[in-house]
């Protein structure tokens, strides 16, 4: 038989349903010792955590929940032991399990155990009940809910019957706000005051043997009662919402007791007179039907803010008055009047992500006759400015109360970098809603480049520039990448100071990390021996305005320029004849190179196996010799591997650095050095063919097989992947004879690997390569950190960024691969290059120490 508790009403004869107790909690199975106690409720009335809704009207039934601890003292002189309830869900009757002493049997119980009891003497055990207490609607759990258990039988050994009452009074809550201001507003708190002199709470001790409740705490304040809805429900039009808490029962007939219901924006307050003297082990209702009472029920405004925004009018310049939309089909500029931010009790946030200038003009509302202050100035709506770089505490007041509201406005935590183009594009972004130029123009000196901190810091001060579109099939995806080229150099992100700089779009990218994570495997590469990869790009993920426009995430980073601090090796143009050497040897000069089927510079010619070269500098303008002597090298270099004379191929081949971009190219899975695309490599005077820098790994890089076939086949996928657990330069296959006759040869199934096929036939290469590997493995194990810290710098900005420039819908339209990621949440897509990642690079150490290599590819 459950057990319930009587409920009366207070107020008016007026009574609602009980709400619903939910609480499905799973626990540990608990350890049974030699007491077992069962707690019932007074067979008269009850009380318990969880108000339980299947009571008959009038009747409050009180269950036990899960894992509820009691304390037990027992005849031997055992105190404050601590038994747990066993039961799974909530129950009108449960088990308790505990140990006494041999023999011992338990007199008196006491709920909720508190260990600052240890001491106590039954008769004088410590409770607070707390005069603010919190309900939550879905979990019904009350506060306060202090009762006393006396045996009432010993079924058999060790097992006893226990009977609790409560201390004190329960209180139920009614409110119905239809037809009232009140009404739909969000409901924060219930405040009862009692006439001063009355107690409702505070500290006491007790009494388990009498129940009687001595009061210890101080007074003051004690008459008033608060119940914290933590839930904060908005009182919908026809709704009933129910509460309860508990009190001690100081209220009597009689008394005015005025109730206090705040909500959001409103405090409304009536008074009202006690029907009955309250008692201990009782349920007393409140039935608030707020419609009842609308006649002497006093409604105020609250001093809050009811918006809290910034408008692009009033911040011209900081708050963009465009923003990149995806309509479902495409990425295009709409107004964007206004940045709102959230208000959540006395917090405003907001991310404007691409913010860098913080002191901003808000727009705000609050009711008519309230007072708006920062540190005590008056602020008015859309004209005071405040410095948001750190949160910026606004006081709103109606006179008699104040309420503070911290206002945090952040940007995405990158550093932003803003573009201004002077004009003159003849290429249509329509994405952005802007023209920009095409990566042949001309360069300019009239564009501007700023660049500024995540703080709002200036790192780099405004300065001239010309910008331009960069790469290749990248230009042609709907965010584009670019290219700038400062009139001066200047350091940037802390970067060694240059003219040259690159910003990738990363588009193919949903981790947006590849580029940047690629680097570091390098750097980590580099870390372990001084004598192979030289330098290779820095960079920095980066927001990016461009002509007012926010478009996005971006890589700002170092592009691969001839120069100290970073390709270092001779300028032929800049560092010899500008020095007055007119007739340069070949010995005097530095020449970068790029084997890339793109095949777009001057100076540029095919090996025997088809590998495109091309010089970075146009060296035939200053020395046809030189040119021809550049060529003949590396072609001497192609003889001699494939004739199998090792040596002398070595002998103007570095091969450490060979092999350290090899572990590179291979641990990324970047099948591009293939074709070959942007491989690297430099001479320096009469120095070796050394490999290097690396560069473009936005592509199929960091992958997992299963995850690309999956989405070619969910999406109609063009693009095949390789599978992960093969070497990539096995399959590969020389150019064949063309099928028409006006066909390239050098473009049929071009698959050379530049020259690893050849090299790894060398058991020499092979031996060096196992070496190296053996000292730069454990750097590589360092990247996995890496990987998580570049994700946890752009976990906000991605957001944004995704938004703006999805990837599913549209990368078949312009031939882009699966990465296998693209329908992945950030989170899970990082996770998957994590994992890529480390299944490559143990399937790599595996092959590499037991020697398994491929000797016999074309």
């Amino acid at each position: 038989m459950k057990n319930k508790i009587r409920v009366y009403t207070i107020l008016s004869c007026c009574m609602l349903g009980l709400s619903a107790c939910q609480e499905d909690v799973l626990v540990e199975e608990v350890t049974k010792g030699n007491v077992t106690i069962i707690g019932r409720m007074s067979s008269e009335l009850t009380t318990r955590t969880c108000v339980d809704s299947s009571s008959p009207d009038g009747e409050a039934g009180i269950l036990w929940a899960s894992k509820d601890q009691i304390g037990v003292y027992g005849d031997k002189g055992t105190k404050n032991a601590l038994f747990e309830a066993a039961n799974t869900g909530n129950v009108a009757e449960a088990e308790f399990y505990g140990t006494l002493a041999s023999g011992e049997y338990p007199t008196y119980a006491y709920y909720p155990y508190g260990a600052d009891n240890a001491t106590s003497e039954v008769t004088a055990l410590k409770g607070n009940l707390k005069l603010e207490q919190i309900f939550d609607m879905t979990t019904g759990k009350l506060e306060g809910d202090y009762k006393v258990g006396t045996p009432t039988i010993k079924t058999y050994e060790g097992r006893y019957e226990f009977e609790f009452e409560h201390l004190f009074s329960l209180l139920k809550f009614d409110i119905n706000a239809t037809e009232t201001a009140l009404e739909g507003d969000k409901l924060e708190k219930i405040i009862l005051t009692l006439p001063d002199g009355r107690r409702l709470g505070g500290e006491f001790t007790f009494d388990a043997t009498s129940k009687a409740v001595t009061w210890t705490g101080d007074a003051t304040g004690a008459n008033e009662l608060t119940m914290v809805w933590s839930d904060t429900p908005a009182l919908a039009s026809g709704k009933s919402y129910t509460g309860y808490i508990t009190c001690a029962p100081d209220i009597r007939q009689g008394d005015k007791i005025k109730i206090t219901i705040l909500t959001q924006k409103f405090k409304a307050e009536f008074t009202r007179t006690a029907l009955v003297d309250f008692a201990a082990n009782t349920c007393y209702t409140f039935p608030l039907s707020l419609e009842n009472y609308k006649n002497d029920m006093t409604v105020m405004n609250r001093p809050v803010f009811t918006s809290f925004s910034f408008e692009a009018t009033n911040n011209a310049g900081k708050i963009l008055d465009k923003k990149l939309v995806f309509n479902g089909s495409a990425t295009r500029p709409v107004d964007n009047t206004t940045e709102v931010l959230t208000i959540d009790d006395g917090t405003i946030t907001g991310c404007i992500p691409y913010l860098y200038n913080f002191k901003l003009k808000p727009t705000f509302e609050v009711a008519e006759g309230m007072t708006v202050t920062v540190g005590g100035t008056s602020q008015l709506s859309g004209e005071s400015e405040q410095d948001f770089s750190k949160p910026v505490t606004y006081t709103v007041s109606n006179g008699t109360e104040s309420r503070d509201y911290t206002v945090k406005v952040t940007n995405s935590g990158l550093p932003v970098v803003v573009l201004t183009q002077s004009g003159g594009g003849t290429e249509n972004w329509a994405e952005a809603g802007i023209n920009v130029r095409s990566k042949d123009a001309d360069w300019v000196e009239t564009d501007k480049m700023a660049v500024y901190n995540a703080d709002g810091s200036v790192d780099m001060e405004e300065a001239f520039c010309g910008i331009r579109l960069r790469g290749n099939s990248t230009q042609n995806f709907p965010k584009k990448p670019f290219a700038v080229k400062l009139a001066s150099k200047a350091k940037v992100l802390g970067m060694p100071k240059h003219k040259r700089w690159v910003l990738l779009a990363n588009w193919m990218d949903r981790t947006m990390l590849r580029n940047s994570v690629a680097f570091e495997v390098a750097h980590q590469t580099g870390n372990a021996f001084v004598d192979g990869l030289g330098w290779n790009p820095h960079g920095y993920s980066v927001e990016v305005i461009m002509d007012g426009r926010h478009v996005g995430n971006y890589y700002l980073c170092e592009q691969i320029k001839i120069d100290g601090d970073r390709v270092d090796i001779k300028d032929c143009i800049e560092d010899i004849i500008g020095d007055g050497n007119a007739n340069p040897t070949m010995a005097d000069c530095g020449y970068l190179l790029e084997f890339d089927d793109n095949y777009d510079e001057v100076d540029k010619f095919r090996t025997g196996r088809g590998l495109p070269c091309m010089f970075k500098d146009e060296v035939s303008k200053y020395s046809s010799d030189i040119y021809n002597q550049v060529k003949a090298r590396i072609e001497a270099v192609e003889a001699n591997l494939e004739s199998g004379n090792f040596d002398a191929a070595y002998s103007d081949l570095d091969i450490n650095s060979v092999i350290d971009y090899f572990f590179v190219q291979e641990l990324t899975f970047n099948d591009e050095y293939k074709h070959p695309k942007s491989v690297y490599m430099l001479i320096d005077g009469d120095g070796k063919l050394t490999a290097g820098p690396v560069w473009d790994f936005d592509w199929q890089t960091f992958v997992n097989y299963d995850q690309v076939q999956a989405m070619n086949s969910k999406y109609g996928g063009t693009y095949s992947c390789r599978n992960t657990n093969e070497w990539l330069y096995g399959k590969s296959k020389l150019a064949e004879d063309p099928f028409w006759p006006w066909e390239d040869p050098d473009y049929i199934n071009d698959q050379p690997y530049m020259w690893y096929p050849l090299l790894f036939k060398d058991a020499n290469f092979r031996a060096r390569v196992q070496e190296r590997w053996v000292v730069i493995y454990p750097q590589l194990l360092n990247v996995v950190d890496k990987i998580d810290e570049f994700a946890a710098q752009n976990k906000v900005s991605e957001q944004y960024n995704s938004a703006m420039w999805p990837l599913v819908s549209l990368k078949n339209s312009v031939g882009s691969a699966f990465n296998g990621d693209e329908d992945m949440s950030f989170n899970e897509a990082i996770a998957t290059m994590k994992q890529a990642y480390t299944d490559r690079l143990n399937w790599m150490n595996m092959q590499i120490t037991s020697g398994n290599f491929v000797t016999d590819a074309e």
